[in-house]
């Protein structure tokens, strides 16, 4: 997967050290639900979650640029229809509000 760097972001690929970070806003009650599955009850879930993840390669981790903290994730994820992807993303909802996905999405 390719590290993608904006002005204020790295998008790059998930490691298994990512779980604390990822836990972070996976445990959120605003979050998950928002991305459509349930929150992260203990980190082992999120672990769980990781392997899927880097297998899966379709998510990159939304980091900040100024100090890597993990604020969520993005992901162009494979559809029904051939060369058709969906957009799905989830932000740490203390980062709500300030462009970070639409920034991540360019």
């Amino acid at each position: 997967m390719k590290t993608i760097e904006t002005e204020r972001l790295i998008l790059r690929a998930w490691t298994t050290e990512d779980a604390p970070g990822m836990f972070e806003y996976a445990k959120s009650d605003l979050a998950g639900p928002a991305a459509g599955w349930e929150p992260h009850k203990t980190i082992d879930d999120t672990r769980t979650y990781l392997v899927t993840a880097i297998e899966e390669d379709e998510t990159w981790a939304v980091t900040q640029k100024t100090d890597g903290r993990i604020l969520g994730s993005v992901g162009l994820h494979t559809t029904r229809v051939e060369n058709v992807r969906e957009l799905g993303y989830v932000l740490h909802p203390d980062f709500w509000g300030q462009g970070i996905m639409t920034e991540a999405a360019k």
